[in-house]
């Protein structure tokens, strides 16, 4: 039994909840470590703290806005570099990457959508 017992709260979301890894310097580990142990709560709710007050400053729109104009950017030197490039391939090697990213449907939507105005 550990001496130090770390008290999970059940995370509302947890079923749907989605595993990312992460590799942390030595130095920093080491302290979400102590202060898991300091604290008794796990080192996932103090990450999900501290992600959630990152999150509430992000716009999201913006940054499907930008990943759609660096796609754009990438097509265009793709098409340079390879004129027999088909942009129906280019979507769908973009789709597929996204999803491999974890996006939802409807981000992945939104950046084809600004995608497409793009180039046109």
């Amino acid at each position: 039994m550990p001496i130090l017992k770390v008290f999970h709260k059940e995370c509302k979301d947890l079923n749907s909840a989605k595993h990312l890894g992460v590799k942390l310097p030595p130095g920093l580990a080491n302290t979400l470590n102590l202060y898991s142990l300091a604290n008794g709560s796990s080192k996932t709710k103090l990450i999900i703290s501290l992600v959630e007050k990152w999150e509430a400053g992000i716009d999201k729109e913006k940054l499907i806005t930008k990943i759609s104009d660096r796609c754009l950017t990438l097509w265009k030197l793709k098409k340079a570099k390879d004129s027999g490039t088909l942009i129906r391939i280019f979507k769908e090697e973009l789709i597929a990457e996204l999803e491999w990213k974890g996006l939802s449907e409807d981000t992945i939507k939104s950046i084809l959508i600004n995608f497409n105005n793009g180039t046109k």
